[in-house]
């Protein structure tokens, strides 16, 4: 493969996952449940299935804040902003799931923790 070619697949990769990532974040913003699952099993793929539990949880309520991980920072490098937001989106839902399991009498080390049955699945 040339080079040329490399570069193209790359390119044609990147653009079909994100106009998969695009289509699957508006598929669990619907109300059908239908829509919700299709939406998030885009997001099993690479085990960041826990994504729509931030997004609708911390990001709608955060969005621009310093405690949204999924806002950048000013002058934030992408290769910077990347890692924080993958990181923070996890420690986010693991606080949230942990909060919501205790408060039913659950341990958050359970398969009822969303975050860890989520991406067993």
């Amino acid at each position: 493969m040339s080079n040329v070619q490399a570069f193209l697949l790359v390119l044609a990769l990147a653009h079909s996952s994100a106009a998969n990532i695009s289509v699957s974040h508006e598929l669990f913003h619907r109300k059908q449940l239908i829509h919700k699952v299709t939406g998030t099993l885009t997001y099993f793929k690479c085990f960041y299935s826990h994504f729509f539990i931030e997004h609708i949880k911390g990001h709608h309520k955060n969005v621009a804040k310093l405690e949204d991980p999924a806002t950048s920072r000013k002058n934030e490098s992408l290769y910077s902003f990347i890692p924080r937001s993958i990181a923070g989106s996890a420690k986010s839902v693991w606080n949230y799931e942990s909060e919501r399991l205790t408060k039913s009498g659950k341990s958050a080390f359970s398969l009822d923790n969303r975050m860890i049955s989520f991406n067993l699945l």
